[in-house]
C-alpha cells in the first residue's frame, strides 16, 4: 500500500456539496445495508469519481504510467519500453480494487470515509459493491489522465546502396518507355506513308541511332511531360540493351545476318503494351508526349 494514496483517503472527508461536472453521482450519506443478523448499517462513502481521482489514481500512478485511450485506460510500467502501453482490464481492476479496500490498515487518524469504505467492502451486499467498484473504474478515464496516441512508426531510412538501385531502376524504366514510345510512333507513324511494310529489314544499330537522335532532343526539352512539380518526369535517351529488348519485344526478336544484326517487320503487327515501371509513366507518354514528339523532324 502506497503511503501517498492511503494518506489522500485516511483525509478525504464527506462533501456533500461536492459535484465535480465530470463526476456523474454525489457522495452517499446514509446508504443502509443489512447485516448478517439483518440490522441495517449506514455507509458514508465518497462517490466513485472521488474515489478514482483521490485513491485510485494515485495507488496505479505509484507503479504505471497511465493514459486514457477513449473511454478505457491504458498502462505502462514505468520500467517499461516508452511505447508497451497495454490496456488494463475493468474487472481485473475492479477486482485488485475490492481487495485493497477490504486490506484497508486500521487507523486513529481516519476520517469516517475511510472506515465505511473498508467496512462496505467487507459487508454490503455483493452487488451492491460490484457496481458501486465498476463505477468507480468506468470514472478513472475521466480523472485528467492524458491522452493515449500512437506513435508514428517510420520506415527504416533507405541505405546509399538502396538510393542507387532506386535511382537506376528509375533511369532504366524512363529508358524502356521512352523506347517503347518511339518504336510505336516508328511502326504506326501519323502519315500511313511511312508505315514501314512487312518483309522490311531495318538494321537494329541504325534503328538505335534514330531513336537516340529523337529521344535527346526531349530529353532535354525544358518542359516536364507530367505534372509532377517534385519530381518531373522526362524522356531518356535509351542505352542499347534496353532498346533492343523494347524492340524484340514490340517488333521481333533480333536477327542476325553478314553486315550485323537487324530487324524484320512481321506480316502481323503485335499489340503495343507498354512496359510496367516503378515510375507512372506510361500513361503520360501517351497522353502528353505524343502529339508534340511527332513534331519533331526524324532524320
Amino acid at each position: 500500500m502506497t503511503h501517498s494514496a492511503l494518506e489522500a483517503l485516511a483525509a478525504l472527508e464527506l462533501d456533500l456539496r461536492h459535484r465535480d461536472k465530470r463526476d456523474r453521482l454525489r457522495d452517499r450519506r446514509g446508504l443502509l445495508e443489512p447485516d448478517a443478523d439483518g440490522h441495517a448499517l449506514g455507509y458514508r462513502i465518497p462517490s466513485p469519481f472521488r474515489l478514482a481521482s483521490v485513491y485510485v489514481g494515485p495507488l496505479l500512478r505509484e507503479v504505471y504510467d497511465l493514459r486514457r485511450r477513449g473511454s478505457d485506460v491504458v498502462a505502462r510500467r514505468l520500467d517499461a519500453p516508452e511505447d508497451h502501453f497495454q490496456p488494463i482490464k475493468p474487472e481485473v481492476l475492479a477486482d485488485v480494487l475490492l481487495g485493497r479496500l477490504r486490506d484497508l490498515p486500521e487507523r486513529h487518524d481516519a476520517r469516517d470515509y475511510y472506515r465505511d469504505l473498508r467496512a462496505f467492502a467487507s459487508l454490503g451486499a455483493p452487488h451492491r459493491v460490484s457496481r458501486y467498484l465498476a463505477d468507480t473504474v468506468a470514472a478513472l478515464p475521466r480523472t485528467g489522465l492524458p491522452t493515449y496516441r500512437e506513435r508514428a512508426i517510420r520506415p527504416p531510412a533507405a541505405t546509399p546502396a538502396e538510393r542507387l538501385a532506386k535511382h537506376r531502376q528509375k533511369l532504366a524504366d524512363r529508358e524502356r518507355l521512352s523506347s517503347a514510345w518511339w518504336l510505336e510512333d516508328f511502326l504506326e507513324p501519323e502519315d500511313e506513308t511511312d508505315r514501314p511494310k512487312p518483309g522490311a529489314r531495318f538494321h537494329a544499330r541504325q534503328l538505335l541511332e534514330d531513336a537516340r537522335h529523337i529521344l535527346a532532343d526531349l530529353e532535354t526539352d525544358e518542359e516536364p511531360i507530367d505534372d509532377d512539380d517534385e519530381n518531373p518526369l522526362r524522356f531518356k535517351s535509351p542505352r542499347g540493351p534496353i532498346f533492343y529488348a523494347e524492340a524484340d519485344r514490340l517488333i521481333a526478336p533480333r536477327r542476325r545476318s553478314a553486315s550485323g544484326y537487324y530487324y524484320e517487320i512481321p506480316a502481323q503487327p503485335k499489340e503495343n503494351v507498354l512496359p510496367t515501371a516503378t515510375a507512372d509513366l506510361g500513361a503520360v507518354v501517351l497522353d502528353r508526349a505524343l502529339d508534340r514528339g511527332r513534331r519533331l523532324n526524324r532524320p
